[in-house]
């Protein structure tokens, strides 16, 4: 069970953190969990190119 809390956080993290580079608000986190559409759906945002450095000086 801790293995499982760990694994999620870090998926979070990471999906959060890749959503934002592709300059996208990280609540769209749970759109995966819309069976089917949501899954296809976070996949795309995923593969999408990445911004320029918005937090960047």
């Amino acid at each position: 069970m801790i293995v499982f809390a760990l694994v999620w956080i870090g998926n979070l993290s990471v999906t959060v953190r890749r959503l934002h580079a592709s300059n996208h608000s990280g609540w769209w986190f749970w759109i995966q969990f819309v069976p089917i559409v949501g899954t296809i759906w976070i996949f795309i945002l995923m593969i999408l190119p990445n911004t320029a450095n918005r937090w960047a000086n």
